[in-house]
């Protein structure tokens, strides 16, 4: 099979599809040759991301991930226009606040919990019982899933519990011929990471005038990633190509997590 054509045949999910990850992930996955389902709150943002995409193999659903009822929809959806469902991307996830442990509040730990942990496992048990046998599954962690982050702990927390779900995940599904896999996804240009990373400059330095990146200085690569680079990535999890790769975390991050 051409490299072009990896997901001939298949039906991938995207969460999270909005988004600059997700949007470059559903057109590398398109291009492969995939019917893709993409997934996310806002209508609009989704219509302006399959606009440049072939509405024969592109489409999306609007739902909330954190929810169940947003889960069984965006499965159901799925087998409703594909027929199938072989490839579970969940992207989806938010950043939170930065500030100390100590001064996170219980709805800002919640909200980030909601999305980014209870949402994926909704995920997990809307799409496991529908997916056919050679399924592949790919959760979205980070770097600050394998090493810790000052200054936001809930996401943190959130990220390395995403590893530990899809682990355990890839456990209860081998037997089901379905591989779970994580990513560790480095920084990614895009306008979320712009803004984080300014919020980590002014907290570090509060608010003094500094032209140092903590983000970027601490890349061996010194650059953040392109999405395509992280759309890759995807491919090659959900692709035939990583068969027998089950309970793996991908790190995709330029070296940031090597040190």
């Amino acid at each position: 099979m051409s490299q072009a054509k990896r997901l001939s045949g298949k039906t991938a999910i995207i969460t999270g599809a909005s988004g600059t990850i997700g949007a470059a992930t559903a057109s590398v996955f398109a291009e492969a040759g995939a019917n893709v389902l993409l997934v996310a709150r806002d209508e609009s943002k989704l219509a302006a991301v399959t606009q440049t995409m072939p509405a024969s193999q592109v489409s999306f659903v609007a739902a909330d991930i954190a929810t169940a009822q947003g889960n069984q929809l965006m499965a159901e959806t799925a087998l409703q226009r594909y027929g199938v469902i072989d490839v579970f991307y969940a992207l989806a996830g938010v950043t939170g606040p930065m500030k100390p442990l100590t001064d996170v509040t219980e709805d800002e730990w919640d909200t980030v919990h909601n999305v980014n942990i209870r949402g994926m496992w909704l995920g997990l048990k809307a799409v496991i019982p529908l997916m056919r046998a050679g399924g592949s599954i790919i959760l979205c962690s980070a770097g600050a899933g394998v090493i810790g982050v000052g200054l936001c702990s809930p996401y943190v927390t959130s990220k390395h519990a995403i590893i530990g779900l899809g682990r355990t995940a890839a456990i209860e599904c081998g037997p089901k011929q379905i591989r779970v896999n994580s990513i560790a996804v480095g920084g990614v240009e895009s306008p979320m990471l712009e803004n984080y990373s300014q919020q980590a400059v002014d907290d570090i330095t509060e608010g003094a005038a500094t032209e140092a990146n903590p983000f970027l200085a601490r890349i061996p690569e010194g650059r953040f990633a392109k999405p395509q680079e992280m759309a890759r990535a995807a491919l090659f999890l959900a692709s035939d190509d990583s068969s027998y790769c089950n309970g793996s975390v991908l790190t995709v991050d330029g070296g940031l997590t090597a040190s």
